[in-house]
């Protein structure tokens, strides 16, 4: 239960934390942007307690704006818990946060591959990728993943 609970107060982090990276994209300048907002894995996965507390440790390292001690706490997350697709996503957002879209396309991909039929956090895998593709300039691939999250959500 504690597990579940620790969960829910992450994933709450994590949605407050989505509202502070950053504002909305701007359309004009540049269809370019420099750091997309990447949306965040909401969907409950139940990990160790060890993760979940890395995870949350990283969700207030991010907030305070040290993206690298959160990466730091996201990688040593990925050793307690290699199966867990959580901490591969996060990992994943934040990267994309940080600019580097083909490393959170992969990182992504992965979670992918482990969250089985976790939608919510398949969806949000596919729009980590759908910004890192427009991050690289493929306009159409993010379009491509962003119907693929669509899809995945059932819309």
């Amino acid at each position: 239960m504690r597990r579940w609970c620790a969960t829910a107060w992450l994933l709450v982090g994590c949605g407050l934390l989505a509202g502070c990276t950053g504002g909305p994209l701007r359309r004009g300048d540049s269809d370019r942007p420099e750091r997309p907002a990447a949306p965040v894995a909401t969907a409950p996965w139940p990990g160790t307690d060890a993760t979940t507390a890395l995870l949350q440790e990283a969700v207030a390292a991010e907030s305070r704006g040290d993206a690298e001690r959160a990466a730091a706490l996201l990688e040593r997350a990925l050793r307690v818990a290699p199966e867990d697709p959580l901490p591969w996503s996060r990992l994943a957002g934040l990267r994309l946060r940080q600019g580097q879209g083909s490393q959170a396309e992969q990182l992504a991909v992965k979670s992918n591959r482990l969250a089985g039929q976790q939608a919510p956090l398949r969806a949000a895998n596919w729009r980590i990728i759908a910004g890192a593709r427009r991050l690289a300039g493929d306009e159409l691939g993010a379009r491509t993943a962003e119907e693929t999250a669509q899809r995945v959500e059932g819309r």
